[in-house]
């Protein structure tokens, strides 16, 4: 079994690619809080786990100890600002920090995860943030407010189709 961490973009993702290249086989996945992942590892509860990490993380540094486990980078992710298509960002291709605290920034649990140290560390930055329950009502809020933006791994908004028709950018 695969047992990604968060992102259920990357549980798609890894879906698909799976049933296509593997016809005859099973796939369960787990989608399980960040923290979570250590117990899985400890307990042996899955095969494969797949997951979000820094380089000088604890979950690295854990791993890394246990002669049984083989750690490998699979996707190098990036942070990207998400804004409805009426925002006057939209046609940005980059935007400062300092340019977007005064908007209502909109995330979930999982975005900024307990590993965004670099990004979370500057939630209390912003003057406005509301957390919500996940993430495909955080789009629907942003498609309808050109004041908000969701700043998410690129892989969140995999295939998302309010992305592909260009409703959100």
């Amino acid at each position: 079994g695969v047992f990604p961490a968060g992102s259920s973009a990357l549980s798609h993702y890894l879906m698909h690619s799976w049933v296509k290249a593997n016809p005859h086989t099973h796939l369960h996945i787990y989608e399980v809080k960040y923290e979570d992942t250590e117990k899985a590892i400890k307990k042996r509860t899955a095969d494969i786990i797949i997951g979000a990490s820094l380089t000088d993380n604890s979950f690295m540094s854990m791993t890394a100890r246990d002669d049984n486990l083989c750690i490998e980078s699979l996707y190098t992710d990036h942070f990207r600002l998400l804004v409805s298509a009426s925002s006057e960002l939209a046609g940005r291709s980059c935007v400062d920090l300092s340019e977007i605290l005064d908007m209502h920034l909109l995330f979930t649990h999982a975005y900024p995860g307990p590993s965004d140290r670099a990004f979370g560390a500057n939630i209390h930055r912003f003057g406005r943030y509301t957390v919500l329950s996940n993430l495909g009502i955080a789009m629907s809020i942003l498609l309808e407010n050109p004041d908000a933006i969701i700043i998410l791994p690129s892989l969140a908004a995999y295939r998302d189709p309010l992305v592909r028709s260009g409703q959100l950018k």
